[in-house]
This record gives C-alpha cells, sequence and structure tokens, in this order.
C-alpha cells in the first residue's frame, strides 16, 4: 500500500509543475538599450513586453526578483515608459496573462548615473598683487566639458580643466560628464581672490621727459639697473637705452613694472622757433649762445645736468651773444634754460 501511495503523491506533483508554466514566453526589450542597464537622468526608456498577450500588470522591485515586487498603478498595456529621473533605480518585469495562464518576465534594470560636484583645487593664499597669477582647476575627475565663471558671470573662453585667475572675485565651475552631456553639474561655491596695489604702469615721452602713470612710489631703471635718484614720476633721459618704471604702494607691499620704453636721443625735440640760437650741438667745447631777436633783448641762462642740479648760470643780465665753456663738464645730457621775458626757453645739449 505505501509505495503505492508514495508514487500516486508523485504523479501529482509532476502534474501541478506541468500545469505552473505558461505555453509562452514574456520577453522585455528595453528601447534604448544599454548593456549595463545604466541611464542619464534625463532619459526616457521604452520598456516593451511580448504581445498578443491578453493582459499585462508591470511592476517593480529594489532586487532582482520577478517575485514579490510592487504593481505599478494604470501599468497595463505591453509598453511602460521608464523617466529615469523620477526612478532612479528599479528592477522592472510585467506579468501577462493568456489562455488563463500568467507568466512573469525577467527582470529589466533601470539605473541611472549618479555623479560627484565638481570641487575647485587652489592654493591656499586669496591675497595678491595685480599682476600676479594664480591657477585653479578641476580638482579630481574628467569632464566633456569645462566654463568657468567670475562672480556669477561665465568668463568668455575659459573652458579648460584650470584657469589662471588675475582678477579679484569669487570664482565656481560648472561641467558636463562624459556619459551624459546634456547634465551641467556646478561646484557652487568657489575660492574668493583679491588683487590689490598699483596698476602696471605706462610710459610716454613728453618733451623730452619720460613719464609713468600709477604710483605712488617710483624708480627708474636704465638697461635693467636703477638709476640713483631716480625716483619721481618724470625722468629726464640723458642717454639712449632701454628705460623702465618699478611703482610701489606701501599699503599693499606690491611692486609693479612698466613695459620697457627705448629710447634714443634722436627723439629728443629741439625748438626751433626761439629767438635764440645755441650751437654746436653736441659738443665737447664751448656752447655759443645768439640772440636772434632783432632787438637783442635782455636774458639769464641756466646750465641744468640731467638729474636737475644747475652747473652753472649766468653772472647777471646777458645781452647779445655769449660764449659757454663745457670742456670741464662731464660727459652726458644738459639743459640750458634761456630765462628772457619771463619766458623760459629749453635746449637739450649733449656734452660729449
Amino acid at each position: 500500500m505505501n509505495k503505492y501511495f508514495y508514487a500516486l503523491v508523485f504523479n501529482c506533483l509532476v502534474l501541478d509543475f506541468g500545469y505552473s508554466q505558461c505555453a509562452f514566453d514574456v520577453l522585455i526589450t528595453a528601447i534604448p538599450m544599454d548593456d549595463d542597464g545604466i541611464y542619464c537622468s534625463y532619459d526616457e526608456v521604452k520598456l516593451y513586453a511580448t504581445e498578443d498577450l491578453i493582459s499585462y500588470q508591470w511592476y517593480y522591485n529594489f532586487s532582482d526578483s520577478n517575485t514579490g515586487g510592487t504593481a505599478i498603478s494604470g501599468a497595463t498595456e505591453s509598453l511602460f515608459t521608464v523617466n529615469v529621473a523620477e526612478w532612479g533605480f528599479a528592477y522592472f518585469y510585467v506579468e501577462a496573462t493568456r489562455d488563463g495562464c500568467t507568466e512573469a518576465s525577467p527582470t529589466q534594470l533601470i539605473d541611472s548615473w549618479v555623479f560627484l560636484f565638481p570641487a575647485i583645487a587652489h592654493e591656499p593664499e586669496d591675497q595678491y598683487c595685480l599682476g600676479d597669477t594664480t591657477v585653479i582647476s578641476n580638482a579630481f575627475g574628467e569632464y566633456l566639458g569645462y566654463q568657468w565663471f567670475r562672480n556669477g558671470q561665465a568668463i568668455p573662453g575659459a573652458d579648460q580643466p584650470t584657469y589662471n585667475v588675475t582678477e579679484s572675485g569669487t570664482y565656481t565651475l560648472e561641467v558636463k560628464p562624459i556619459e551624459c552631456p546634456e547634465i551641467t553639474l556646478s561646484s557652487g561655491v568657489g575660492p574668493t581672490f583679491i588683487f590689490s596695489g598699483p596698476q602696471e604702469p605706462d610710459i610716454s615721452l613728453e618733451g623730452g621727459v619720460l613719464v609713468s602713470t600709477s604710483g605712488p612710489l617710483y624708480q627708474w631703471y636704465l638697461n635693467g639697473v636703477a638709476i640713483p635718484g631716480a625716483t619721481d614720476a618724470e625722468y629726464t633721459p640723458e642717454v639712449s637705452g632701454d628705460y623702465l618704471v618699478v611703482v610701489t604702494d606701501p599699503a599693499s607691499g606690491c611692486s609693479r613694472s612698466s613695459k620697457t620704453y627705448t629710447f634714443t636721443v634722436s627723439q629728443l625735440a629741439f625748438e626751433t622757433n626761439a629767438p635764440f640760437q645755441v650751437y654746436p650741438n653736441p659738443t665737447d667745447d664751448f656752447l655759443l649762445i645768439k640772440d636772434g631777436s632783432a632787438s637783442g633783448g635782455l636774458y639769464q641762462y641756466q646750465l641744468i645736468h640731467i638729474l636737475g642740479h644747475v652747473v652753472q648760470q649766468s653772472p647777471g643780465i646777458m645781452e647779445a651773444e655769449y660764449r659757454l665753456d663745457v670742456h670741464d663738464f662731464a660727459p652726458g645730457w644738459y639743459q640750458l634754460k634761456i630765462i628772457c621775458e619771463g619766458r623760459n626757453i629749453i635746449f637739450p645739449i649733449l656734452i660729449q
């Protein structure tokens, strides 16, 4: 009796297993298809179930199982569209029924890319002099696109992983991931830098005098060597060469150098409409001062060294011609100032 009982039980189990399988398979096709099931947050993925079945019900699960999932309300067609941004991560499957038999499909993973927000690497200092440069860069990772901002405004052309900062402001970074180029990620906050000190000085030549902008303190250089005593905004050059000026702001402790100004003695302009003539120039012996006016006016003169001190002056009121001996003076540039009828007439003189 026992062996027949066990045989009957076994036959029943076989019959039950056979009837639990439907005569059809339910499969899911995902479009677009990703082998890893990872999509961008802005993607929509259409899940197509095997057609020609009577009814459908879509489910989601947070484990890779096509049982025990949660039914999705209203998802009762062969097509179900997944908005990746709304779901983020889930396993989807569908149960389909035909001829009274219900079958569940394999699961389809829909996952979304998760990105770290960019961070900015920079030096710890935040105070710099005007003219200095500090470098900021994307701290980690590689992205498809970069855009740097200063005070919330995009910096034209600043589209590389690094940026050279030369202006005061707060700097942030936006990037586009390689996997999802339509996403923009922002650093949100960024470092703030302050640049202070003098502006870059500019040199111009005005009436034989080199004049500098900026300041407030000055030091002139000739061919890279500081000129003793040349600490004003103006300097009268005595020889040809490369001149520059360094300006300093004591408040910030910052200094700034101008670009080089190449000066040649031919740039000095001689006054041609003055009622006096001074010659020969250049000279290594004497200067002849000749009054060219018809009236033969009275005058005085001063011979001034390029550094500003008077090396010789007229003993009194002069008239007509005067021969000025200069052979004992050091070679270089001088100014001959003639004072006549309340008028100062300047002649640049080169003593050789």
